[in-house]
């Protein structure tokens, strides 16, 4: 009788806990999932950006810490990731290599975003 209460006392306690750590939905897409089929997508509407290595390894290797822990980062520190490639060039050079590319990284995380939510 007391393991069976206790059993049941154990199951409830881990109830709650798993309850926290669920996906929100059964269709939820982890991140990295979201970020390899925004990618898909995104060489497709921009080949040009694909071509300069911001690419399916560079956001899945070199960016990849970016996007852990389900986090996603901002288009800036995406950016700067994409330059930090990059070991040339004046310091002027790679601000404007950043801005140059920031509003692609923007669009990139709005795929991303999309595909988390769909």
């Amino acid at each position: 009788m007391y393991q069976l209460k206790a059993n049941n006392i154990f199951r409830s306690i881990g109830n709650v806990f798993s309850a926290g750590l669920a996906p929100q939905s059964k269709t939820a897409v982890s991140t990295p999932h979201a970020v390899k089929a925004a990618y898909q997508a995104f060489r497709q509407s921009h080949p040009e950006w694909a071509a300069s290595l911001f690419d399916e390894t560079f956001l899945c290797q070199d960016a990849a810490p970016l996007f852990a822990n389900g986090t996603l980062p901002t288009a800036e520190q995406l950016a700067t990731a994409w330059r930090n490639q990059f070991n040339v060039g004046t310091a002027s050079q790679q601000t404007a290599d950043i801005q140059k590319v920031l509003p692609v990284a923007a669009v990139f995380l709005q795929m991303v975003r999309r595909e988390l939510h769909n």
